[in-house]
């Protein structure tokens, strides 16, 4: 019989760690759905293949999520990471036509308006005709 030694767990199986950060997070900005954060989000690096965690938002709905490496800024901890991540995702972009002046009178500056021509016109040189 040979003895076995316990393998520790792997980090990616460790389960989530809460968040400390006060900011909600806001719904998912392509389906709308409910976020989540991850502190051990499991990446390769496309380098060298190793398995590394970083901070992750992700959408429970559609699978849009946003991660920050561990190896890429080492110098931030966990909680500076996942603050970092949750202003990225809760970032909006202006809503359209929101800073741009819209025409009330329906014309807009440069524009003139023709009347309708009532009787459509006749196809000329077609060759069924």
């Amino acid at each position: 019989m040979v003895a076995h030694r316990a393998q520790p767990i792997l980090p990616f199986l460790q389960p989530k760690r809460r968040c400390s950060v006060t900011d909600k997070l806001l719904p998912c900005p392509f389906c709308g759905g409910d976020a989540e954060q991850d502190y051990q989000r499991s990446f390769r690096h496309l380098s060298g293949g190793r398995l590394d965690h970083g901070a992750a938002v992700y959408c429970t709905s559609c699978n849009a999520d946003m991660i920050m490496c561990r190896a890429d800024h080492p110098d931030l901890s966990d909680e500076e990471r996942m603050a970092v991540m949750v202003e990225s995702w809760n970032r909006r972009a202006p809503a359209p036509l929101s800073n741009v002046k819209r025409h009330t009178s329906g014309i807009p500056d440069g524009f003139e308006q023709y009347a309708e021509d009532p009787a459509p016109h006749p196809r000329e040189g077609s060759a069924n005709g």
